[in-house]
């Protein structure tokens, strides 16, 4: 594909002109941006994947949480806007994704790969080309909620106060998903200790060794495994649930 990252980066920075760029969740998203797209191109090279396809679905793959921000006043999915879902059409059925590349060839790729890249799993029908691009989307994705969840604040952005989570439990439930060695469902949270884990079991739902190997290079995993729950009941399960990820490391 002819891809002119020059273009990419001018048309993320004018649409994102329409954005508060001095509101904290706007300007974290920016950054996610990059550091995603980043994420994107290290898989697709040692996928020996087009890294410029890659590059592109990661700068796009969040372009619908700007309104969302906008409307809903934060990250919650389930308030009126899915960013995956309104990215998917902000970029064809509104015609944004002209914008960042003249070639369509790829157009229907780019917007599953938007569309699926925040969902708990993936459909079926995928093409195995498409497989592979929404899959290297989801692992960049998660690598960076990794660097999100260690240098930013993760109790305002979430609605969850750090008292709220020290004085919750940690469901059995949540700890039978990390005993599983698989991500967890939002079905399954029932405190706010719970919801606090969520970014810890991703690192299950990563695909690729270079994925895993890159999240491991960046360090900001490991960091937050030294997070201390105050409740003994906590710190035994949370115990339990560092060797369970480690088993899987």
């Amino acid at each position: 594909m002819n891809i002119d990252r020059d273009l990419i980066k001018t048309a993320f920075h004018t649409y994102i002109s329409g954005f508060d760029a001095s509101n904290l969740q706007v300007y974290n998203k920016i950054r996610h941006t990059w550091h995603v797209a980043e994420n994107c191109q290290f898989i697709a090279q040692a996928l020996s994947v087009d890294e410029n396809l890659a590059f592109l679905i990661g700068v796009l793959h969040d372009i619908g949480r700007f309104e969302q921000i906008r409307v809903v006043h934060g990250y919650d999915d389930s308030k009126g806007i899915d960013h995956g879902d309104y990215g998917a059409n902000l970029l064809l059925e509104q015609h944004l994704l002209r914008e960042f590349i003249a070639d369509t060839t790829e157009d229907e790729l780019i917007r599953k790969a938007v569309k699926y890249h925040n969902k708990y799993e993936l459909p079926d029908g995928l093409s195995q080309m498409e497989r592979v691009y929404c899959q290297i989307i989801r692992d960049a994705d998660k690598i960076d909620n990794f660097r999100g969840f260690h240098e930013n604040d993760f109790f305002s952005f979430h609605e969850r106060t750090p008292e709220q989570v020290q004085d919750s439990i940690i469901s059995d439930e949540i700890v039978t998903c990390f005993v599983q060695h698989r991500t967890i469902p939002f079905s399954k949270i029932k405190t706010a200790a719970d919801f606090f884990l969520i970014p810890y079991a991703l690192y299950f739902g990563l695909v690729y060794d270079p994925s895993r190997g890159l999240a491991l290079k960046q360090g900001n995993y490991e960091k937050m495994l030294e997070f201390v729950f105050e409740k003994p009941e906590n710190r035994e399960k949370f115990d339990l649930i560092k060797r369970e990820i480690r088993e899987h490391m």
